[in-house]
């Protein structure tokens, strides 16, 4: 089985080896216990590679976290760019993205995300043969604090954490009306369930900042 499988592992480190061209910056951020966060765009124009056309044009935006924000246009009009900037997916060919008045390129994904950001897309992205609740607990053991490490460590706090785990997870699941399905496979599930259940896994991770792509 091994040998069977080694080409297609090949296929996927060359695609992991690729480098990142992006800027790595060194720049520092953390997740704030008061969630004071201003973003600005400031300026900010992009478009994708190998196109002439601007996806984004001179956006000029500034908002604070903690309220409700809705981008409205037609399709292709850049709505799905704007998050992915904001998110530093991607960086922007003119202009500045600003996070509490630091521009966002000298500091890396992973940073820009570690303020708690939670994001949906259009396309679905869960694991289909896992269950509906353990789509749901993915990415949730950073923030009550377990990991494979502490548990080898201290057994009794990864159970207790685990617990915990599953308590939110189907108190929100529960919230949504997914309760009954906490045991289904996410992949048999009906296309509106499963955007219910992403947004359910988006809520777990308790975000400052949740995107929404779409999610109706």
């Amino acid at each position: 089985m091994l040998k069977e499988n080694v080409p297609f592992m090949r296929t996927t480190y060359e695609f992991l080896d690729i480098p990142n061209s992006m800027y790595q910056g060194s720049l520092t951020t953390e997740k704030r216990s008061d969630r004071q966060y201003e973003v600005e765009f400031k300026d900010v124009s992009f478009k994708y590679p190998g196109s002439d056309i601007w996806a984004l044009r001179h956006v000029n935006m500034k908002f604070k976290v903690g309220k409700r924000l809705a981008i409205v246009g037609e399709n292709g009009s850049g709505k799905t760019t704007f998050i992915k900037l904001l998110c530093r997916l991607y960086d922007p060919q003119e202009g500045q993205i600003l996070l509490n008045g630091i521009d966002t390129k000298g500091m890396t994904t992973a940073k820009v995300n570690r303020m708690g950001i939670a994001r949906t897309f259009q396309n679905i992205r869960l694991f289909s043969d896992m269950s509906a609740l353990d789509n749901v607990k993915v990415g949730m053991h950073n923030s009550i604090k377990c990991s494979f490490a502490s548990s080898m460590l201290h057994l009794p706090s990864y159970y207790k954490a685990e617990k915990a785990a599953n308590q939110k997870a189907l108190e929100l699941m529960d919230f949504m009306g997914l309760a009954d399905m906490a045991d289904t496979k996410a992949g048999s599930l009906p296309y509106g369930v499963q955007r219910r259940l992403e947004i359910v896994r988006a809520l777990a991770t308790d975000p400052s900042i949740i995107l929404l792509d779409e999610p109706a």
